[in-house]
């Protein structure tokens, strides 16, 4: 049901269009006929569903107005989620240090070394007293001070 405001102006002219056809066409036919009373009833005729013809595409471009805002207003409305983001911190020796950026030093590191863009997989030791941090990325090693 989500239709551009485009379309439901686009939908409105036709159905304006098809109103004026039904004008036209009962208009022609009683003109041509010599008969003023039976013209005349048909003009009645055709002016009333001409105008309940106009109030249902009133009533429907309305509708899909109302559909379009809404449908608008539910975009602006919904606030993008913001992505919630675990983080491990380590303290160790008076120092903190932040599991993901170990991981992106050693992921650098191993880019450095080897010229490849990224490892499909790497694996991480921390060793405190050394101060380092040890890596494994595809079968490569590698270390990084902390």
């Amino acid at each position: 049901m989500a239709t551009t405001k485009k379309e439901a102006v686009k939908e409105a002219v036709e159905t304006a269009e098809q109103v004026a056809a039904v004008e036209a066409k009962p208009a022609e036919k009683a003109a041509k006929k010599p008969a003023a009373k039976k013209a005349a009833a048909k003009k009645e005729t055709v002016k009333k569903a001409v105008a309940a013809k106009k109030e249902t595409v009133k009533k429907a471009v309305s509708a899909k107005k109302e559909t379009v805002k809404k449908a608008v207003a539910d975009k602006k409305a919904a606030p993008k989620a913001a992505a919630k983001k675990d983080a491990v911190v380590v303290e160790f020796e008076g120092k903190q240090v932040d599991l993901e950026a170990l991981v992106a030093a050693a992921k650098a590191d191993y880019k450095a070394a080897t010229g490849k863009r990224t490892a499909k997989s790497v694996t991480v030791y921390v060793v405190s007293k050394d101060a380092k941090v040890y890596y494994v990325a595809d079968g490569t090693q590698g270390e990084v001070e902390l």
